[in-house]
């Protein structure tokens, strides 16, 4: 069986012969009466064939047959007539509307999926004007801003220069020459916090040759970026690992030779200045073992041994160690206020404790005026995190200072005064208990560090 045209089965569908012979029987009354009001019938059906997927040639047949029809079988059919016309005019104005009016429909029902899309989209798109001004936001832009349903005529994207990101002058000059821009941003959300963001952003064109606004579409990659940090930190505390385990033990074995002969030279010197000679080398020999001691725990991967023990106890047995690192001369307050149970190592606690108060009890000593120097430390509890507070009136660290803490080495002590490896060490820690830390610090109005380890026990 022949497989019928799209055009032949609407056709067939809408009964075609039916319509045609509708047609001519208005087409005579139209002649007849020349009634204005019959050219409505006449839209009426072409509204009706287009709807039924009538092809209009086919609309325009049905007028030549209805004509020729009436022709021969009319006697003295005034083909000069223009106004026979007029029905062949309706049908093609039905036909323009009908036509319209689905587009405006498809139209319509293009938007709302674009909305859609829009408003369900997880990456943030927003639009600005040229002035930078925000006049369209996604969900996931407000959401991440910080903002209501609706969005500020006066806001506008809170672009920051930070080390490593784009500087937002670089985004709007590249806007402002009709140039599209790619690069990672960083902003501020609504708690002001910093985020870093992959934007994408390009102008858009109306009627004129200059852009009239901005899109951007931008992916919050800050915790990529940090895990992305905390691994290139892995790396290098590894390779620092695999070179302290191939050399620490012929150093140690240095350092007992040395200290050997130190102690047989103050035995058997007899001279009080000999002996005194002998106890500062035994004292850099002590150094060097702590040094190396310090080293060696890279290239120590330790599960953690913790039992569920009482916070305050823990607390106990390390405040003689902590307030022996700070000296006589600064204020030591420690608070643990609800004394939860938790399974942290004694020994981690006291070497997190110990090496940040000595950072406090440096940064202290450096600072100038009378106030009287004092630490800080107290606990807090959120379900299953335990949060190490520690706040010192000291110096303060400025913003490059703040990016560079944690890496092996680094120290702002003079030549002697330190290794630079006490934080390095207390991140190893958190990040064997999957925890974090966060550092607020300001020049002349000290530091403040929060650790955060899923160490409150729930048994």
């Amino acid at each position: 069986m022949k497989k019928m045209s799209p055009e032949t089965e609407a056709a067939t569908v809408f009964d075609l012969a039916e319509a045609r012979d509708r047609y001519q029987s208005m087409l005579e009354r139209f002649r007849n009466s020349h009634d204005e009001s019959v050219l409505m019938s006449f839209n009426d059906l072409g509204m009706a064939m287009n709807r039924a997927g009538v092809p209009p040639e086919l609309a325009v047949e049905t007028h030549a047959i209805a004509i020729q029809t009436l022709q021969t079988r009319i006697e003295g059919w005034p083909w000069q007539d223009n106004t026979l016309l007029l029905p062949l005019m309706e049908v093609i104005m039905a036909y323009g509307v009908t036509f319209r009016h689905q587009l405006s429909a498809q139209q319509r029902a293009s938007e709302a999926q674009f909305v859609q899309v829009l408003e369900q989209a997880s990456d943030m798109i927003f639009i600005t004007g040229t002035d930078g001004v925000v006049t369209y936001a996604n969900p996931a832009y407000r959401r991440a801003m910080g903002l209501g349903e609706g969005v500020a005529t006066d806001s506008r994207p809170m672009f920051i220069d930070f080390p490593d990101c784009a500087a937002p002058a670089d985004l709007w000059s590249a806007l402002a020459d009709a140039q599209s821009f790619k690069g990672i941003m960083a902003a501020l959300d609504g708690q002001q916090r910093r985020q870093s963001w992959s934007v994408s952003a390009f102008p858009l064109f109306r009627n004129s040759d200059a852009p009239d606004h901005y899109v951007f579409v931008a992916a919050d990659i800050s915790e990529q970026l940090a895990i992305r940090k905390r691994l290139r930190r892995s790396e290098r505390l590894a390779t620092l690992g695999e070179i302290a385990s191939g050399v620490s033990h012929e150093f140690n074995n240095i350092l007992l030779i040395i200290s050997g002969f130190a102690e047989l030279v103050k035995e058997d010197s007899g001279s009080m200045i000999t002996a005194d000679f002998a106890d500062e080398i035994l004292k850099a020999v002590e150094k060097g073992q702590n040094l190396n001691q310090q080293i060696l725990s890279f290239s120590q991967e330790r599960d953690i041994d913790a039992k569920p023990t009482r916070l305050g106890t823990l607390l106990g047995r390390v405040r003689p160690l902590v307030q022996s690192a700070l000296g006589s001369g600064i204020t030591l307050t420690l608070d643990c206020p609800g004394d939860p149970i938790v399974t942290l190592n004694e020994d981690h606690l006291c070497q997190m404790l110990t090496n940040l108060c000595i950072n406090a009890r440096h940064a202290i000593e450096e600072r100038a005026g009378p106030e009287a120097g004092t630490v800080h430390c107290w606990f807090e509890t959120d379900g299953a995190m335990l949060v190490l507070n520690v706040r010192d009136n000291g110096t303060g660290m400025d913003a490059g200072t703040q990016r560079d803490i944690f890496e092996p080495f680094f120290t702002t002590k003079r030549t002697g005064e330190g290794s630079g490896l006490g934080l390095s060490i207390i991140l190893r820690i958190v990040d064997q208990y999957h925890g974090h830390i966060d550092v607020s610090s300001e020049l002349g109005n000290g530091t403040h560090f929060r650790l955060s380890l899923p160490v409150v026990y729930g048994g």
